[in-house]
């Protein structure tokens, strides 16, 4: 897993915070 790999788990841990605040 290089750069592309910890942006997508990134992007993903940020949408599950969004959906858990709102």
């Amino acid at each position: 897993m290089g750069v592309a790999g910890y942006s997508e788990i990134a992007r993903i841990l940020e949408l599950n915070s969004v959906a858990e605040r709102y």
